[in-house]
C-alpha cells in the first residue's frame, strides 16, 4: 500500500464503572488504580514508537490513558467526541443489569438476525446502533488519513466502538464478537490508505 498510515487504536484502562458493572457510555468514570497500571504497562509496550499525533475520546478516562501511554513522548494529543462510547441514552451511569432486563426481548431476537440486520437495531432512539458508531470511526478515520497521511497514529478509545469496527471489518470472519471481547488496554494495529483497512494486529481481543 502506498501513502499508507499506521494507527494504533486502544481501548481505555479499568474503569471504576467497569469493575462495578455499570453501564458507561457517554457517562464518564475515572481510572481505577489497576487501570492507570494497565495503561502504564501499554506505555512500555509503546516506548519504541514514534506517535507524530495522537487523539482521543473527549472522555476522561480515555483521555487519561493516552496522557500515561503518552508520558515523555513529544506527541501532541487531541480529542474528539467521534471517538467517544455509544450513547446509552436513558441507560447511561444505571447498573448493566438494569439494561439487560428492561431489554431482553430485543436481545433475545437479535439472536436471530442476520449480522447486518443486527447492527442497525436501535434498542431505544437515543442509543446508538453498532452502524452508527462505526459510521463516526470511519469517518474519523478517513478525516484522519486525509490530515495525516504517512504517520503513525495513537488512539485511544472504547471497548464498544472498537469491537463494532472490527465486525464490520469482519476480522472475526462470520463469527461476531461478542460484547466484553475487548479487553482494557487491549488494541489493534491498522494500516490504512484511506480506503482499505488492514489489520496488521491486535493484543487483548478475544475471539
Amino acid at each position: 500500500m502506498t501513502s499508507s498510515t499506521t494507527i494504533y487504536i486502544v481501548r481505555h484502562g479499568e474503569t471504576d464503572f467497569n469493575i462495578n458493572h455499570i453501564t458507561q457510555g457517554h457517562t464518564d468514570s475515572t481510572l481505577t488504580l489497576n487501570g492507570v497500571n494497565q495503561a502504564g504497562v501499554l506505555a512500555k509496550t509503546f516506548k519504541d514508537i514514534k506517535f507524530d499525533i495522537a487523539f482521543s475520546s473527549d472522555l476522561s478516562r480515555a483521555k487519561r490513558t493516552a496522557e500515561i501511554i503518552l508520558d515523555g513522548k513529544d506527541t501532541l494529543l487531541n480529542t474528539s467526541e467521534l471517538l467517544r462510547e455509544r450513547s446509552y441514552g436513558k441507560f447511561d451511569g444505571r447498573p448493566s443489569s438494569i439494561f439487560i432486563e428492561e431489554n431482553k426481548d430485543i436481545l433475545q431476537k437479535l439472536k436471530t438476525l442476520h449480522k447486518l440486520e443486527r447492527r442497525k437495531i436501535k434498542f431505544a432512539p437515543d442509543i446508538e446502533s453498532d452502524e452508527e458508531i462505526n459510521n463516526r470511526l470511519h469517518i474519523f478515520l478517513k478525516e484522519l488519513f486525509t490530515q495525516h497521511s504517512g504517520k503513525t497514529i495513537l488512539i485511544t478509545t472504547h471497548g464498544g466502538i472498537m469491537r463494532a469496527f472490527l465486525n464490520h471489518l469482519e476480522w472475526n470472519g462470520e463469527e461476531e464478537l461478542k460484547a466484553g471481547a475487548i479487553q482494557n488496554t487491549g488494541y489493534i494495529k491498522l494500516n490504512t490508505d484511506g480506503n482499505n483497512f488492514i489489520i496488521e494486529g491486535v493484543v487483548g481481543i478475544d475471539r
